[in-house]
This record gives structure tokens, sequence and C-alpha cells, in this order.
């Protein structure tokens, strides 16, 4: 029989506990599966057995029944200490012997792209595929709430003390496993924190509570907290009213943990053509490390790694990476990291460009994609288009983080905006640049107190370091919740609109007519309608 269809590649498992996990005995059998400390690909009710280099058979018990996972393990380990061992047949019942194997020929595995043997119902073969498994951090994905509102009154005030009106809404940053063996999480807001945890009692829940206090809660058990069917703490259902309506969770998934998508063969562009320069030879790493130095490199930072079948790895910093050349021998794992950008100015380039990316790339998504892994970078790209009619991006460069572009006319260029990177989030993204700004802010007020000379010197320094941040921020703002309305709820524009209309206030031009100022800086509704 014809051995079984490749299914599509697959990376090996990762753990969500604080220590690797070792697979057990379920069915169906996990393909890619941790045991004895090794990682095995498991080909179930298959066999490369007679014609086949054997190494040794032990009476072990048959999988599923009583004692059978530690058996298989002492399998693996043995395996694992025998340096020409390559897999093992564990019995389904089988012959309720574990027979070890050698030989590249002995080796079934979609990962290595190497078959043997045929269809055996009493058998599942384990092909070894790391000797040493290293143990991925622990790591869980954010929450972004939205909806949450709080009642100020005198009994239910704890959670807002620090008379911000902070209301819950916010990102809250996961923690693995911290409360009841469950991932929580957590925002602060100046004296605010915000926690969301699972509790243990006659009605296990989620809850939320600010500085300590119950504000929503919803009875489940379930691993992660419900997406949705949150209820406000009222009279009604437990002591008093603190907050009304429901709230809604959503997930944040960080860019900085992009998957990396696996090709046959050595790193190619889009073309098809092996790629040449760009990239570094680092020895002999396994393929979790190897993947490790992938994810740590900067400077150029790394967009895809390789790794031959002798594990040499090589880390590409080159932006076209794209796949790989089909050929056995090599393996090339290309960083995802899809984005989406707009044109803003067209027939126009930016004088205050802060570093030049690449030249010749396929598109101005490429460009992006470069900006993305470029620490520095903002959303903001300088594209000068390639030969005329032949496409193509001639140059990219990006500008620095937090700042406008300065046009200027160039019918060669154009101005883009990266309006999306896949696995990030535009309310992490602002807060981010708000909480930057929020800090120049506070330096430029305690400067304002120690100096004896006027007023002016404060808001002059403003004016260069603050103003031009804040215009940028707000007017990404303002596009971006037409494409994103969950960022009114989350309160990051309201806190985004709150600083520019202090600054306003502030300045020179508004002496003694804050209110006017306040409304021409928001104006309410109307301020997401002014042009960004």
């Amino acid at each position: 029989l014809a051995p079984p269809a490749w299914p599509a590649p697959a990376a090996p498992p990762t753990t969500t506990a604080t220590e690797c996990v070792e697979s057990g005995d379920q069915e169906p059998l996990e393909r890619f599966s941790q045991i004895g400390g090794a990682l095995w690909e498991v080909t179930e009710r298959w066999n490369c057995g007679s014609g086949y280099s054997s190494i040794s058979s032990h009476v072990k018990a048959v999988t599923g029944t009583a004692g059978s996972v530690d058996d298989r393990r002492w399998c693996a380990a043995r395996c694992v200490a025998v340096e020409e061992c390559v897999a093992f047949g564990y019995p389904h019942p089988g012959d309720g012997r574990c027979w070890l194997k050698s030989g590249d020929d002995a080796r079934m595995s979609s990962r290595l792209r190497t078959t043997c043997g045929a269809v055996d119902s009493t058998t599942d073969y384990y092909t070894l595929l790391e000797r040493k498994v290293a143990c991925p951090k622990a790591r869980c994905a954010d929450i972004v709430v939205a909806g949450a509102s709080m009642l100020n009154t005198s009994d239910c005030s704890n959670a807002r003390s620090d008379g911000t009106g902070s209301d819950g809404n916010g990102v809250y940053v996961c923690s693995v496993a911290a409360y009841n063996g469950k991932n929580a999480y957590k925002l602060v807001e100046g004296f605010s924190t915000w926690e969301m945890r699972w509790e243990l009692g006659p009605m296990s829940k989620w809850v939320v509570l600010g500085n300590g206090h119950y504000r929503y809660f919803v009875a489940s058990t379930a691993g992660e907290p419900p997406r949705a069917g949150w209820s406000p703490r009222t009279a009604e259902n437990t002591d008093r009213t603190c907050a009304q309506g429901s709230i809604s969770l959503d997930t944040v998934q960080h860019s900085l943990r992009d998957d990396f998508v696996e090709y046959t063969g050595v790193c190619t562009d889009a073309g098809g053509v092996v790629i040449g320069t760009g990239y570094v030879d680092i020895g002999v790493l396994e393929q979790l490390d190897c993947e490790e130095a992938c994810r740590a490199r900067s400077s150029p930072s790394c967009t895809a790694f390789q790794r031959s079948s002798l594990g040499t790895c090589v880390l590409h910093t080159s932006a076209a990476a794209a796949g790989g050349d089909a050929l056995a021998g090599s393996q090339c794992y290309v960083r995802a990291k899809a984005t989406e950008v707009e044109m803003l100015s067209p027939g126009r380039r930016c004088a205050n460009v802060h570093k030049t990316l690449g030249a010749a790339l396929l598109s101005p998504e490429a460009c992006a994609s470069l900006a993305a892994f470029e620490p520095g970078c903002g959303s903001l790209l300088h594209v000068v288009r390639g030969p005329s009619g032949g496409g193509g991006v001639a140059g990219c460069s990006c500008i620095a983080a937090g700042l406008r572009c300065e046009e200027q006319p160039d019918t060669n260029s154009d101005v883009y905006e990266i309006v999306r990177v896949s696995s990030t989030h535009h309310g992490v993204e602002l807060r981010r640049d708000l909480e930057h700004l929020l800090a120049l802010e506070e330096e430029a007020q305690l400067d304002a107190q120690l100096t004896t000379q006027a007023p002016g010197r404060a808001y002059g320094k403003w004016n260069a370091r603050l103003a031009n941040g804040l215009d940028a921020l707000a007017a990404r703002a303002k596009r971006l919740s037409k494409l994103d309305p969950t960022l009114v709820t989350m309160g990051v524009i309201e806190r985004i609109m709150d600083l520019e209309s202090r600054w306003h206030r502030q300045t020179s031009a508004c002496a003694g007519a804050p209110s006017s100022c306040r409304a021409a800086a928001t104006g309410s509704p109307s301020w997401l309608g002014r042009p960004g």
C-alpha cells in the first residue's frame, strides 16, 4: 500500500503550562508528541517492521492498557539513548513488544519527507525528530475589554479612586496560570488596578475587579474568560449596584510572537529564486533554538530562518524571503507578518526619513513588512515607485514612530500608512504611543515648574517635542477609528482626545479661553470627522 498523503506541515506542539507537557495515551494520538524529553512524529496503525533493521525489542504494556504510558516513555528514552536509533514501533496490540529501529530508511515522517513500511493495524510507529526538546516559554494572549460602565456612587467609588474616571476598558496583560491554576489578567491605569481572574467556589466564576472590588462576573468553569455573557454587580444579583450593562472580550495576539510558515528547501523569493545575500550561518542548532535566535535578532531583524538536515541554522534578514525551492535537505521557515497599507499622499515624499529599509521590492506591502520588523520605525512609509510600467518598489523608507511625514512634491514617490500588521491590535499600538506622549507631557510640566523664566520656555519645549507627535497620534486615531469602531469603546480614543484638548487649552494661543480651545480641539462627536 502507498503511504498516506502528507497533511499540511505543522509545527511542534507548544505548551501553555509552566513546564513541558509529556504526551499521554489519549486517542487519537497527537501527531507530534513529546515523549521522554524528545520530539516524535506519530503514524498510527503503521509499521516499518520486517525488512528494516531492528536494534532490540522489549515486552511492554499494549497501548491503552495499564502501564502503557510509562512503558512507551521507557521505549522513547531508550531510543534516545541509543545513538543509531531513529524510531520505534509500539504494540497496539501488536506482539506486545516495543521494537527499536535503526537506519535512515526506517523513518516515517512528513516533516522529514521520508517514508518506510506499510499499514499495520496492530502497531503505532514513532519517528524521532528531536533528541532534546527545548521547553518553550509559557505565554498567553492579552485580552481587550470593551463596554464596561462604572457607577461612581458613594459606596462604589473604590475602583475609581484616582479621579481619572478609569472604567476598566482596555488591554489586560495575561499572566500564565497565575490564579487558581488558570490565566489571570491585569490592567493598570493611574491608581486604578483592574484584574480579571477565575474564582473557585459554590458558583465558580470569572470576575473583573477594580482595586480589589467586584464589578462584573460570569458563571463559568472554562479555562479562558468567556467572550460574552458577563453581568454587572447590582443590588439585584449581589449586594449593591456598582456597574451597568455588559462587557465583551477579544484576544490580542502580539506581533512579537508571530508564527513561522514552513517550506521545503532553502529560502527563496516570491519568484522561486534562491536568496543569495542577507543571511548569516550561526552553526548547528536544534530547531526551536534556531527559531528563538531568529526572533531575538535585530538590526537588521530576522525575517526567516533555514535549517539543513544536518542541523545547520541560517538566519535571513532579507524582506524577499517568501518560500523554499522544494528540494530535500533543508527547510525554510518564513516569519508570517502580513501587512495592509493605505496610500495617504500620492506624488509626495517625506523629507524627514528615519531609515532607508530597502530597494527593488515587490510591493508597498513588502516595504511595510520591513518597517514592521525595524525598531524605531513608525506607521508612515516613503515609497519610491519602480520603473514605469514595471510595478514594484524602487525605494522604501520609514518615518520615526510618533512623527508626521514632512511632505514635499515628488512625482516618483508616494506616502503610505501601515493600517494593519497581522497579529497586532490597533488599541495596543495607540495606547503605547499615548503613554509615550504622556511621559513627554509630564517631563514638560516638570520643566515648567523648575524654570525661573517665563512659561513660554516650557511651551517652546512642548512645541518641539510634543506637538508633532500629538498631532500625528490624533490623526492616526481618527483614521483607525473608522476602520475599527471598537477603539471608541476601549476608551483609548477618548484619552487621546483629552490629551489633545489639554494641549490646545494650555498653549499661549488659548490663554483665557480654555473652554473654547477644548471645543476646537475635540468637538465631541465631530472630532472624529475632522481631517486626519
